[in-house]
């Protein structure tokens, strides 16, 4: 797998082989920091809100996501990954693409998040498919204060997967792509 622009352009993502993992094709990633490049998430200086943006990753995996958002200007970040494998090799792909200053990452479960160590105004949720996790994870983010006031949660969901965080977050995109729906919500004031 290889990140898609930006600074590291270009630089492959180790994987396991026979894994379980299912991360975003180049077309979702593509269309996540396209969405996150514009309209209403470039301020008045024209400054996307990637830009020295602080993120988090609940559900890591082969964190494809999060070194595409690192490599397009998201300044600091968490990942964290539940699987111990996964875990490794996390540590590993970010040690060789000489990210380590930037990002953490935590071995845990996303909806049982240890107290936030910084605030975040992007979070990255995207869970294994029919778990019914998106909510927990997304309260365990609030409950923890990992999210700063009117944070971006970038959901990618299987298509018929539901889930209900009106009273949380207001949804302002959604797009299905293939099996997948990518949605992206604003957190309500917190």
């Amino acid at each position: 797998m290889k990140i898609i622009s930006g600074k590291l352009k270009g630089r492959k993502v180790a994987t396991k082989e026979n894994s379980s993992y299912r991360p975003m094709t180049g077309k979702i990633k593509e269309a996540v920091f396209s969405i996150l490049s514009s309209g209403q998430f470039v301020d008045d200086d024209n400054k996307t809100i990637l830009e020295d943006a602080v993120s988090i990753d609940v559900f890591g995996g082969t964190g494809a996501i999060s070194f595409e958002g690192f490599s397009r200007g998201i300044r600091k970040g968490m990942i964290i990954e539940k699987d111990l494998d996964s875990f490794n090799s996390l540590q590993k792909n970010i040690q060789s693409l000489g990210i380590a200053a930037q990002v953490d990452v935590m071995r845990g479960d996303a909806t049982m998040l240890p107290a936030a160590r910084f605030k975040c105004n992007i979070a990255f949720i995207d869970p294994p498919f029919h778990k019914d996790l998106v909510e927990k994870s997304v309260k365990s983010l609030i409950k923890r204060n990992w999210l700063a006031d009117d944070a971006i949660l970038v959901i990618r969901t299987h298509f018929t997967d539901n889930f209900d965080i009106g009273d949380m977050a207001e949804e302002i995109f959604s797009r299905k792509y293939n099996n997948s729906v990518l949605t992206i919500h604003r957190i309500k004031s917190l």
